[in-house]
C-alpha cells in the first residue's frame, strides 16, 4: 500500500523543514507586529511634522471644506447622509 500524506512517516528532514516554516512564519509575524507598534507610536509626531497644522496634504480635501453640488431634488450629489439632507433643506428659501 503506497504512503499517503496522511500516513507518510515523520522523517528528521520533514521536521527539520517544518521547524524551519514555523520559525520563519514567527519572524515575520513577529517584524510585522513591531511595523504597526513603530509606526502608531510615531503617527502623530509624522503628522506634524509632515503636515503642519492648517494644511492639508496635496490632493484631498475634507469634506467639509467641500461645497456640495445640488441636484434637482435639492440633495448633495453622491452624498446619502441625513444630517447633508437636513443641512441642505434648512438653506432652502
Amino acid at each position: 500500500m503506497p504512503a499517503t500524506p496522511a500516513t507518510a512517516a515523520v522523517t528528521p528532514e520533514r521536521l527539520a523543514a517544518a521547524r524551519r516554516a514555523v520559525v520563519s512564519s514567527s519572524i515575520g509575524a513577529a517584524l510585522e507586529w513591531f511595523d504597526i507598534i513603530v509606526y502608531a507610536s510615531f503617527a502623530i509626531v509624522i503628522a506634524e511634522n509632515f503636515f503642519p497644522e492648517g494644511t492639508a496634504p496635496s490632493g484631498s480635501s475634507s469634506p467639509s471644506r467641500r461645497s456640495p453640488s445640488p441636484t434637482s431634488s435639492g440633495r448633495s450629489a453622491g452624498c446619502s447622509s441625513a444630517r447633508t439632507a437636513t443641512a441642505t433643506a434648512a438653506r432652502r428659501p
